[in-house]
């Protein structure tokens, strides 16, 4: 069964305020959340969706055996699903990881030839020395 409690104890773990959410949802900080934090209350599929958008977790969350708020840290850990912004940004991570990877091995390769021609100069000197 929904449980509206579990909004209630996400927005006190995100440190988030209730007309964040109420702007989120409807537009406005002044819209009254009791309809989906109350005893009873039963949001549609669309206002649920986007209940979990906003907390970034997966819609079961809200869905509990009883009455009893679950342990949120268990929800914010296992539950989370990543906004579209934030999964853009772990793309771009991984690009620019990629690309530091990139340069970390050209690097790599000027060493090998620099050393490569340290060593060539250092035995053409002690070539030339035993001469």
């Amino acid at each position: 069964m929904y449980n509206g409690k579990v909004v209630k104890a996400l927005l006190l773990a995100k440190g988030k305020k209730g007309a964040e959410l109420s702007q989120h949802l409807y537009g406005t900080p002044r819209r009254t959340l009791t309809p989906i934090t109350n005893p009873g209350a039963n949001p549609g599929v669309n206002l649920l969706e986007q209940i979990a958008a906003f907390f970034e977790v997966s819609t079961d969350v809200f869905f509990t055996p009883t009455d009893e708020v679950p342990d949120i840290k268990e929800i914010l850990t296992k539950h989370v699903v990543p906004s579209a912004e934030k999964l853009e940004q772990y793309n771009n991570v991984d690009e620019l990881l990629r690309a530091k990877d990139e340069q970390i091995h050209l690097l790599e390769e000027r060493v090998k030839a620099l050393e490569s021609l340290n060593e060539t100069y250092r035995k053409e000197k002690e070539l030339a020395s035993k001469k």
